[in-house]
């Protein structure tokens, strides 16, 4: 994986900001830099560096246009793509951050104090009540401001999954989907990452699970919020279809389950 030339925020001396924000982009500068425009005008309240893995981009040659109106990001290149599940992954291999804000591109932080709330949350209040923290996310919502998604429950019989209220005053919730979210990079070290035996889906579900087998809770913050365009990337990719999709639900079941409750699903 290739660097360019990038910035960091607030270091005051540290070799490693406390927050890595990281991004995925693959093709679609259009998304991405509104994306990136959402989160450079973010109050942010630590020390913390932005990084942009190009997942690779058959227009490569935009990235140095890119770094004249986003200087303060470094920049990761692959020369092939990698897919959204292993791109994650890098996204996690080049941050130096103690935790890691994944957004995807396209999301947009229209919300200027999300990332000091989910930041925030997670160090002034789950952390001092001795949660075992997994994943945090925001509240998101579709452009039209419906909700898109409130964390994510993995549905019976194993088809898919589907919205899940909070259950608790503290909105413990099952599943983060991989669209945005907050998540110490130790944490995401000792689980080994995303599954890159999945193809296109599912990594959010089977990393879920995994995550509450470890002993971890995630948590939903509602006072932060995230606008999701839904899938406008994975739109464009012809990987991403229903064949895959029953693939990698057919590989999470028999990953987490046995005996009777794998067969019933």
């Amino acid at each position: 994986m290739r660097k360019s030339v990038g910035g960091s925020g607030k270091l005051n001396g540290l070799s490693k900001p406390e927050l890595t924000i990281a991004v995925l982009h693959y093709n679609r500068w259009d998304l991405t830099k509104d994306c990136l425009a959402s989160i450079d005008a973010q109050e942010i309240p630590c020390s913390y560096e932005k990084v942009l893995v190009d997942n690779g981009s058959e227009t490569a040659w935009a990235i140095e246009e890119f770094l004249r109106d986003f200087h303060t990001w470094k920049i990761y290149r692959v020369e092939k793509n990698q897919g959204h599940i292993r791109g994650q992954n890098l996204c996690f291999e080049s941050a130096r951050g103690q935790w890691v804000l994944f957004v995807a591109n396209d999301v947009r932080l229209y919300d200027k104090e999300c990332i000091r709330e989910l930041y925030n949350y997670a160090i002034y209040q789950l952390s001092r009540q001795q949660y075992r923290v997994g994943q945090i996310q925001p509240m998101v919502i579709k452009p039209d401001k419906s909700i898109d998604h409130f964390g994510m429950t993995w549905n019976w019989p194993g088809y898919g999954y589907g919205n899940q209220w909070w259950n608790s005053k503290d909105l413990r919730i099952d599943i983060v989907p991989s669209t945005c979210y907050l998540i110490r990079k130790a944490t995401w070290n000792e689980l080994g990452g995303f599954d890159t035996g999945l193809t296109t889906s599912h990594e959010d579900v089977d990393f879920g699970i995994r995550l509450q087998n470890a002993g971890y809770q995630n948590f939903l913050w509602i006072e932060a919020e995230a606008v999701h365009l839904g899938n406008a990337t994975l739109r464009h990719q012809p990987s991403h279809n229903r064949a895959a999709f029953h693939r990698d639900r057919v590989y999470i079941i028999k990953k987490h389950y046995r005996g009777f409750s794998r067969l019933a699903r």
